[in-house]
């Protein structure tokens, strides 16, 4: 434990760091900020992944049906819809929509099935109704885009926030599949997670060689977070590890570099037996 203090001390000197642990196998806890608040950024494609599965596991969408997205409802930031799209209109199916928002973390797919299930304060409800109540959602990609603009007032926001004990308790419904979905919905969830192109240098550089890695990343100005469950390189342990680093005036990569080594310091932490 003390080499982690001593590594979020010099952390903090470049941003406000916060994470919590968890040995899904044992309940051994690591925590520092683990009741403070942090921006989710892109993270929040993950409990809004979990709102519109739960839908469609009650036959009020289906993952085949086709969805088109206009010009109109094209959100800045990132977003390969867009800019694949020319500015045409873009069909596609739920389900492949489903895969741009939480695989790609695509910004015109989150708000367009933000749009679809009836707003942020559906994702904060359904969250709730876990009887988690420290992850909140409250606005679109396209108005996030907008108001993370001044870095510390972001930071401070306590929109669109969660804390890193919160996560921790998302991602243990998650893996103990008692986040409301059917065994289908489920695997697909975390298939998209563990196969993600995102954030390569965050958690899954943390972590030994062929460990599996489901996560979601979250990436804004003065923010850096990464999200997600480990299954060690041979499948006996699982670890919850959530890191958020917000208020850093670093660059992109370097704020990444914060996130992997306080994972890589977490799970080392974990793996010790």
């Amino acid at each position: 434990m003390m080499m982690i203090a001593l590594f979020l001390a010099a952390v903090l000197e470049k941003g406000v760091a916060g994470y919590a642990a968890l040995d899904l196998d044992s309940g051994r806890r690591i925590e520092v900020h683990g009741g403070d608040r942090f921006p989710m950024g892109s993270v929040f494609k993950l409990p809004t992944a979990i709102a519109l599965l739960r839908r469609v596991d009650r036959g009020e969408f289906h993952l085949d049906q086709s969805v088109t997205i206009t010009p109109d409802e094209f959100v800045g930031g990132w977003s390969p819809i867009r800019e694949n799209a020319h500015g045409k209109p873009v069909t596609m199916t739920l389900g492949e929509l489903l895969r741009f928002m939480l695989g790609e973390s695509d910004n015109t797919a989150a708000d367009k099935v933000l749009a679809m299930i009836g707003g942020p304060e559906v994702v904060t409800k359904t969250i709730r109704d876990f009887g988690i109540d420290d992850i909140r959602v409250d606005r679109s990609e396209r108005i996030l885009g907008r108001d993370s603009a001044d870095k510390m007032a972001y930071a401070n926001d306590p929109r669109d926030t969660s804390t890193p004990n919160a996560m921790i308790a998302l991602l243990s419904k998650i893996y103990f599949r008692e986040e409301g979905l059917s065994p289908q919905s489920h695997a697909l969830m975390f298939n998209i997670m563990a196969s993600t192109p995102r954030g390569k240098t965050k958690l899954p550089a943390a972590v030994p060689p062929g460990s599996v890695v489901a996560h979601k990343t979250g990436l804004m100005p003065g923010v850096s977070n990464d999200v997600g469950i480990v299954t060690t390189p041979d499948g006996k342990h699982h670890f919850a590890i959530a890191v958020f680093v917000k208020a850093s005036p670093l660059k992109d990569e370097e704020k990444d570099a914060q996130v992997r080594e306080i994972a890589h310091n977490l799970y080392e932490q974990l793996a010790q037996r």
